[in-house]
């Protein structure tokens, strides 16, 4: 009988254990598991005191079971690195560390960044595994020198959605842009300025002062801060989702995607990090250069002269769905631990 391998997996999700979640269940199959969820016996307000105690209790379980696994696998990139930076301090031997979906976001602030970055280079100074949602955070990560190995492993479906379930969403008369994260509104202002018989629908947050700041024209009604169902019933009636990401090389934008492939929408979407690698552009979406706003005029004349052309990608957008499910997720993912020997 062959040996099983022993994992750890952290996860800050209340519903994630060994029974419901459905990477755990699969691994399951070909590993012995163990899942240590951050939010089941966690009672802090969110804030810096929480994410500090959350990184202690983390730390202190692997180092106290480090003989019980084989890897500690990270859904929480930065609790990995905090315990990577205490395993050299201390000099202490750790199973294998993976930190999966591994992101460096630019902080507001600049002395922020440069130590956040040097924070993470001496982390992974030592011998770490990172998975990373897009293929060109492969090369633009390399540049740290990390001695870790990247690999690229494509961002999994949310649990929301079902692919075996048919869902197609209304064609209705308007264009929707939403997100409450790095979205890039000017070039959404100045398609919808241009468009000024067409109805643009944008969902955002009150966080977002780029948002606020701007003058939105009469065809667009704004929305601020809706509950999550309103904010997808909404998408699910658009004529097409426009996808404009404001930093080229962060991958965001993928919980809108696949809500709009869900849908059977069409989407267009700006050429940046991780949305490149999941649309095909003429088939099951369109894509326009970063921050061009005269590319995505161009890209909606397209839809807006060519109602086939919507029916067409929206259904070839529904089909990609398949590649993002939880099982093609758990075959690649076995795929770089069959690399890395383990």
């Amino acid at each position: 009988m062959d040996y099983k391998k022993n994992l750890l997996l952290i996860s800050d999700h209340p519903h994630r254990n060994e029974n419901n979640w459905p990477f755990a269940v699969l691994c399951t199959e070909r590993f012995n598991v163990k899942v240590f969820n951050l939010e089941k016996d966690s009672n802090h307000k969110h804030g810096v005191m929480r994410v500090l105690l959350d990184c202690l209790r983390v730390s202190l379980y692997c180092f106290i079971n480090r003989n019980k696994y084989d890897a500690c696998i990270f859904f929480l990139a930065k609790k990995g690195i905090v315990l990577s930076i205490f395993a050299r301090l201390f000099k202490i031997k750790l199973p294998k560390i993976i930190l999966l979906d591994f992101i460096m976001f630019q902080r507001p602030s600049f002395v922020l960044t440069i130590f956040e970055k040097i924070l993470v280079r001496y982390a992974l100074g030592r011998s770490v595994l990172i998975t990373v949602p897009a293929k060109e955070l492969v090369d633009y990560y390399k540049i740290y020198h990390f001695q870790s190995k990247i690999y690229y492993l494509p961002t999994p479906l949310p649990p929301t959605i079902n692919i075996k379930e048919e869902k197609r969403g209304e064609i209705g008369d308007y264009a929707f842009c939403g997100g409450y994260s790095l979205r890039d509104w000017p070039t959404v202002l100045k398609a919808a300025t241009y468009f000024h018989d067409t109805r643009f629908v944008v969902c955002g947050s009150s966080n977002d002062k780029a948002l606020l700041n701007l003058k939105w024209p009469e065809n667009v009604s704004v929305f601020i801060d809706l509950p999550y169902y309103e904010f997808y019933e909404i998408l699910s009636k658009a004529k097409f989702v426009v996808l404009a990401i404001a930093d080229k090389h962060a991958p965001a934008g993928f919980l809108v995607l696949f809500h709009a492939l869900e849908y059977g929408k069409a989407v267009i979407s700006s050429k940046t990090a991780g949305l490149v690698d999941c649309i095909n552009h003429g088939h099951n979406g369109l894509l326009f250069s970063h921050k061009d706003a005269d590319d995505l005029i161009e890209k909606i004349n397209l839809l807006q002269r060519d109602s086939n052309l919507i029916v067409a990608l929206g259904l070839n957008a529904k089909r990609t769905l398949e590649y993002f499910s939880d099982e093609n997720y758990f075959q690649r993912f076995c795929q770089i631990l069959d690399a890395e020997g383990l």
